[in-house]
């Protein structure tokens, strides 16, 4: 838990640097938080899928499992540090609490 703790802070803190936040319009901005919940949606459906293909009974399953839930908290954790930076990027001083 630490673990996640300590990296999920490293992506709150990275995500206003990253390419696709800087040097964007309002609009540009605003079309984002959609993307990334197609992206977002597509690593458990992905998973779900390829848990249901398998043999269940295989250490495959196993591997499949912690690697799609790997792959879906580092999309989460872009996900959510990029929604918090539009809240906090479009509300003015007085608004902030």
């Amino acid at each position: 838990m630490a673990i996640w703790i300590i990296f999920y802070g490293i992506i709150q803190a990275s995500v206003p640097k990253l390419k696709f936040v800087r040097n964007k319009t309002e609009k540009q901005l605003l079309e984002a938080p959609f993307r990334w919940i197609i992206i977002l949606s597509l690593a458990p459906i992905s998973l779900s899928l390829l848990l249901f293909l398998i043999d269940r009974t295989s250490v495959s399953s196993l591997v499949i499992m912690v690697i799609g839930l790997l792959v879906f908290a580092v999309l989460f954790a872009i996900n959510s540090s990029l929604h918090s930076y539009l809240i906090l990027s479009f509300t003015n001083t007085k608004r902030v609490s």
